[in-house]
């Protein structure tokens, strides 16, 4: 446990040579961390101080869209509505151009290939996007006709 005993002694140990090892190890101390967070401890909360800082400013932030408030605008620029709303019309339009793919006669297995995509991607997008929006994809044939 901290006390102010406890503390004073960790600093004699520490101007006596000892390492912060050894006087986690005298003080029974599960860490050698906590000896030296005991021996520094002006360090420690100037250390806090800027983290805290540095929280308040990182979470300031203010949607380029709609002007809300984002929680992280160093990663983020709009909020999560706007974010959401930007992704959920990219997916839309990536299943429009599957199922435009898919009414000119290309499988999915044709499609993945042409655009690079790994297996099954074209029926999962597709199959997501039934239920997410209720956009539905022409049959597509497993096998062509050869001819």
């Amino acid at each position: 446990m901290k006390t102010p005993e406890r503390v004073a002694r960790a600093k004699e140990l520490r101007e006596q040579g000892l390492t912060y090892r050894e006087v986690a190890e005298r003080l029974d101390l599960k860490q050698p961390k906590n000896a030296w967070e005991w021996v520094n401890s002006e360090a420690v909360q100037n250390q806090n101080r800027k983290a805290s800082g540095r929280k308040r400013e990182w979470e300031a932030g203010e949607c380029s869209q709609c002007g809300g408030r984002i929680s992280d605008y160093r990663r983020h620029e709009l909020c999560r509505p706007c974010s959401d709303e930007q992704k959920a019309d990219e997916f839309k339009a990536k299943a429009q151009y599957y199922i435009k793919l898919r009414e000119e006669g290309l499988t999915n297995a044709e499609i993945e290939r042409r655009d690079g995509l790994s297996y099954n991607t074209v029926a999962v997008h597709l199959y997501r996007a039934k239920k997410r929006f209720g956009i539905t994809a022409p049959r597509c044939p497993y096998f062509k006709a050869s001819a």
